[in-house]
């Protein structure tokens, strides 16, 4: 029963913080909440960016079926999709019922930008290591700093729908990958004209 309370009271103590910091811009309250809304998605989607990383790792040096390993790529990818998009609706949400100035929005939205355009850039880089021929274009076998280039130049023109031509996708999974960067994508262009329209 108590913890109901608890959970009750910190809810409406949450809700009155919410309120002091977009009622009252200049206050001391206001500024953390600033902090608050850059530092929580870099703490967040840097611990992704950690993850796909790691995964990346895994399968350069683990050797076992291509299928399970893209399995793994996928399903890791398709859950930070999930969580992004909640992450975004969210934010949509928040910041359509409250006067937000240009600079945290635009702040947010280039955070989020550059963190899903370097996650998925790993995620790519990982999907070419467990096959090399999902991307097409890309160099087989290229050092560190061509894969590293090739894939963020990769996620760079999906995630902004420029598509180049010079790189795409050839199999079912990199489309999965790709289709999933152009959904959030999308969606950080919800936030932006959910705020300024």
């Amino acid at each position: 029963m108590t913890e109901i309370m608890l959970l009750r009271m910190n809810k409406r103590s949450k809700k009155i913080e919410d309120e002091q910091c977009y009622h009252q811009p200049h206050s001391v309250a206001a500024h953390h909440c600033a902090m608050s809304d850059l530092v929580r998605p870099i703490v967040l989607f840097g611990g992704i960016i950690l993850l796909s990383l790691l995964l990346l790792l895994f399968v350069r040096h683990e050797v076992g079926s291509v299928e399970v390993w893209e399995a793994m790529v996928v399903v890791f990818s398709l859950c930070k999709t999930v969580f992004f998009l909640f992450e975004m609706f969210r934010n949509i949400a928040r910041t359509a019922h409250h006067e937000i100035g240009p600079q945290r929005i635009f702040a947010m939205v280039g955070i989020y930008a550059l963190l899903f355009v370097v996650s998925f850039a790993f995620d790519h880089w990982a999907l070419l290591e467990v096959d090399p021929t999902t991307i097409a274009g890309v160099a087989l076998g290229g050092d560190f700093i061509h894969r590293m280039t090739d894939t963020l130049n990769y996620s760079i023109s999906t995630f902004t729908t420029a598509g180049s031509g010079d790189l795409f996708s050839v199999t079912g999974t990199a489309r999965l990958l790709a289709s999933s960067e152009l959904m959030i994508s999308f969606f950080l262009t919800v936030l932006v004209i959910a705020n300024f329209a």
